[in-house]
């Protein structure tokens, strides 16, 4: 004797339906498309009877899980990076950090950064994004700095973006003011006695 079973959804915690399920054969398939980022995870309950007599059926919970696709680029978090720093900073002393974000998850969410357009005066830590400086900035040599960097997740295919960082000197007061008129302390001037008030007899 064949034996009829009829699935049926008795309870659903989705505000809209993304599943359609056969009530004869018990077969789910996705009715849109799903995106991990907006919701990972589905629940509902079904149940399924056969119509033997008396009557027989089950319930149970079903679970529906999204798995992630590596679609989404990652993302500097601050849009002006600018660092202001000090002329004279100690050479690898940390001037800030590089934060990025990827919405995906795991190794599609794991960002390395890399300096794309090369340096001698600085350097990015690839994976905590902090920058640091090679060498003794020195802002009488050269006031600014600008960087492209590039940021890479670890999917496959990877996705990457590139932002410009720029670094700014700024200036410490380390040189003291230098007199160079009168060259001693002993220096002077003969003024005549007919000299007019007001006239410039001296520049220091």
């Amino acid at each position: 004797m064949k034996t009829f079973i009829k699935v049926q959804v008795i309870g659903e915690n989705d505000n809209a339906p993304m599943f359609e399920r056969s009530p004869v054969t018990g077969v789910l398939t996705v009715k849109t498309a799903l995106d991990r980022e907006g919701k990972e995870r589905y629940r509902f309950t079904v149940r399924a009877g056969d119509r033997g007599t008396p009557h027989k059926e089950t319930i149970t919970a079903v679970v529906v899980t999204v798995l992630d696709r590596n679609d989404n680029h990652p993302c500097f978090i601050n849009k002006d990076l600018t660092f202001f720093v000090p002329e004279n900073f100690p050479g690898f002393g940390e001037i800030g950090v590089l934060s990025v974000t990827d919405v995906d998850s795991g190794r599609n969410s794991r960002v390395a950064l890399s300096i794309f357009n090369g340096s001698d005066s600085f350097v990015v830590d690839g994976g905590k994004g902090s920058s640091t400086a090679r060498m003794h900035l020195d802002r009488e040599k050269q006031g600014s700095y600008f960087l492209w960097i590039e940021a890479v997740d670890g999917g496959e295919p990877s996705l990457s973006c590139v932002t410009i960082v720029m670094f700014l000197l700024i200036e410490v007061n380390e040189n003291p003011p230098e007199g160079l008129f009168p060259q001693s302390n002993q220096s002077y001037m003969l003024v005549l006695p007919t000299t007019a008030p007001g006239t410039s007899i001296a520049e220091v």
